[in-house]
């Protein structure tokens, strides 16, 4: 099965979190509107997520920034993420979708 039949578990903005097998999910960052690009495996949707903020890949690392320039920009992906999730939790409070707050802050 290509990783484009793989459900998605969570899409956010310039991401998505795909269910790969019992055991992994695979984390894609958007390259451009329908264009993903594999990333990593994660054993589940929170580490995928984490990763996001511990490896900065959201941020355009072609740009040089300052010390303060840069945690700006860390603070700016942590709320995006966080809006992304209460987008998704407001999303699945109306849809049959599963997937709760404690299924992405375990």
């Amino acid at each position: 099965m290509k990783m484009a039949d793989k459900k998605i578990l969570f899409q956010g903005t310039g991401y998505r979190i795909l269910d790969f097998n019992d055991m992994n999910v695979v984390l894609e960052l958007q390259r451009s509107t329908d264009n993903y690009k594999f990333q990593g495996y994660y054993t589940d949707i929170q580490k995928a997520l984490h990763s996001i903020v511990r490896r900065d890949l959201l941020i355009d690392r072609a740009q040089r920034l300052g010390a303060k320039s840069y945690l700006e920009q860390i603070e700016k992906v942590k709320n995006q993420l966080l809006q992304d999730i209460d987008k998704h939790l407001n999303k699945t409070a109306t849809d049959d979708d599963p997937l709760s707050l404690d299924d992405l802050l375990q």
